[in-house]
């Protein structure tokens, strides 16, 4: 009877230390994925919203020359209430002595007149902060009266864009080009190309130098009083 009892109690032992063991063994493994994180990500929102200035910002206006004298008629600005707009192009381009008698005409062959306004300017607003792309074109057109081969030459020899900064020197940039000396004719012709892919934010300005008409042949065109326009277009491109 004393053996079976030393039996027992060391049986009893035996399933206790084991039981105790596993308990051990367990407690560690549950230390174990304390140091695991759960969750080990995620995410807190952020949140903004911006509107552009009133109009897109300020309404540059075209930067009359140092002499007066060279551009009578000015440049009319148009004050785009958005962000994105022609701003301002030559008010007046007027062959010399109008409300007079007028300019002689040549026998024959070429002749050029050049107009009362020397510097002239064209500027396009595009203050969106965006990157499209666009153009601005001017074609030529007789109201009435059509002078055959008439064409507008000006002079701007690199085709030079740049900021109008206001009361501020004219900034330079490479988001804008110009065409070379542009020519105007009776079909769109492109002054100004907004880069695609480059962000926009400024009045964009070109200037129109000594600007003048040009007729392919005098001895075509008869006396009177030719009335037309300079057409602007401005327009993205895709």
């Amino acid at each position: 009877m004393k053996l079976n009892k030393h039996v027992a109690l060391f049986g009893t032992a035996s399933v206790l230390a084991t039981t105790l063991l596993g308990a051990g063994t367990a407690f560690a493994a549950d230390q174990d994925n304390t140091y695991n994180p759960d969750p080990k990500e995620t995410n807190t929102p952020v949140q903004a919203k911006f509107k552009l200035p009133n109009d897109g910002g300020s309404n540059e206006k075209p930067t009359d020359p140092e002499d007066p004298s060279k551009n009578p008629d000015g440049n009319k600005p148009n004050n785009p209430t958005g962000p994105f707009g022609i701003a301002y192009q030559p008010a007046l381009w007027q062959t010399p002595d109008f409300n007079g008698e007028g300019v002689t005409l040549a026998e024959n062959g070429e002749q050029e007149v050049q107009f009362t306004s020397e510097d002239s300017r064209v500027g396009v607003k595009d203050k969106t902060r965006q990157d499209f792309g666009w153009e601005l074109k001017a074609k030529l057109l007789w109201d009435d009266v059509q002078l055959p081969g008439s064409t507008i030459t000006t002079q701007n020899t690199d085709g030079k864009v740049q900021i109008n900064k206001g009361d501020l020197p004219y900034e330079p940039t490479d988001a804008v080009t110009g065409t070379k000396n542009l020519e105007i004719n009776n079909t769109d012709k492109v002054v100004m190309t907004g880069t695609k892919g480059k962000q926009h934010n400024g009045t964009y300005d070109y200037q129109l130098k000594n600007a003048s008409l040009k007729i392919a042949d005098a001895g075509a065109v008869e006396e009177g009083t030719y009335n037309g326009h300079v057409q602007w277009t401005l327009a993205k491109t895709v």
